[in-house]
């Protein structure tokens, strides 16, 4: 039901259209004026909903961006540990083809060395995930 055609009804039919129709009509008068606040109630609510759904829009947004910047800090990180520990395995180390996740058959001897052909890259075994280009 439109509310507006509601409370035209409900002030037709009280006191404040000069009718004399009794006691009861002045609630007609209370009754259009109670929806009408409602109705301004309601708009101000729908307003601060809407205001508090932006609001909460932008810290999920600021979470996402901080998380994201967080993740790059720690892969940073990651990868600078994993250069340390390849500067230090593969310095004075005969064989570093033992420390190398990406080992295959391809890129060492029959002896499980390091030959240096088909070599995707050393990659230390200690660090989790495969390497990303």
């Amino acid at each position: 039901m439109d509310i507006e055609k509601l409370i035209e009804q409900l002030n037709a039919r009280g006191l404040s259209n000069g009718s004399s129709l009794g006691y009861h009509c002045g609630l007609y008068d209370e009754a259009a004026t109670a929806l009408s606040m409602l109705q301004e109630e309601n708009a101000k609510l729908r307003a601060e909903l809407e205001q508090e759904e932006k609001y909460y829009e932008q810290m999920v947004d600021a979470l996402a961006a901080t998380e994201s910047y967080e993740l790059e800090q720690v892969k940073a990180e990651r990868d600078a540990l994993i250069e340390d520990f390849v500067d230090y395995v593969t310095d004075g180390v005969p064989n570093p083809a033992i420390f190398c996740k990406n080992r295959c058959n391809k890129c060492v001897d029959m002896r499980g060395w390091c030959t240096g052909k088909n070599c995707k890259g050393f990659y230390p075994s200690g660090a989790s995930g495969p390497k990303e280009d």
